[in-house]
């Protein structure tokens, strides 16, 4: 039933959060999903909490290139532990819970940046629609050169917990959430559905191992 959610050839490098920190994800966007018509509700098989690292679009017979890249990078990479912290109101009418952007992580973007963007299909349409996103030079400049506005040195990596149509104030009570911290063991490729979302797994690379099906 999730299938039909997917764009075909376009996917999202990932860090997915442990257990304990999905698990309060989706919590807390099927509270908020209670108070506001959300356009976007996390969920435990499809729309799966997870932390950006590249949305980028590819082609089938690219993908085996970027798990060999992508094995390349984590091979001999120390990311070390990541801090989730609590709910806050972000950009388009949103709720997400930040992740200290540590230098590790910072380096580890840009990586995947540089090594995967060359394998990115640049005939793909852009699925940046809206308008706010080209007002800025440096989104407009972003996804020009990498297809995805928010990267390099403004890369803002975050757990997007839900996202709405309209400004509507939500109380401390709703947003109530904790700091998490956790050690990641891998990355991972998932299939993207609406909002940007994460659908389905697709295979993940785990750190200084070998490529892991899922």
């Amino acid at each position: 039933m999730f299938m039909s959610h997917i764009i075909p050839n376009y996917y999202d490098i990932v860090i997915l959060p442990p257990k304990e920190v999905a698990n309060a994800s989706i919590e807390l966007s099927q509270r908020i999903a209670v108070c506001v018509p959300a356009k976007l509700v996390l969920g435990y098989r499809a729309f799966k909490p997870h932390i950006s690292l590249y949305h980028v679009a590819i082609s089938k017979k690219n993908l085996p290139q970027v798990f060999k890249e992508l094995k390349n990078i984590v091979s001999n990479f120390s990311l070390g532990k990541l801090t989730v912290g609590q709910a806050e109101v972000g950009m388009g009418n949103s709720v997400v819970l930040p992740v200290i952007k540590t230098p590790a992580l910072q380096q580890l973007h840009e990586l995947v940046l540089e090594r995967i963007n060359p394998l990115r299909d640049k005939s793909f349409p852009s699925t940046w629609k809206n308008p706010g996103w080209f007002e800025q030079k440096v989104y407009a400049d972003n996804i020009k050169n990498y297809g995805t506005p928010v990267a390099g040195n403004i890369y803002s990596p975050h757990i997007t917990v839900s996202m709405f149509g309209a400004n509507v104030e939500l109380s401390k009570n709703v947003l109530k959430s904790k700091v998490y911290n956790f050690m990641p063991s891998k990355i991972t490729v998932c299939a993207l559905g609406p909002h940007h979302s994460c659908h389905r797994v697709i295979r993940g690379v785990e750190f200084g191992k070998a490529i892991s099906e899922q």
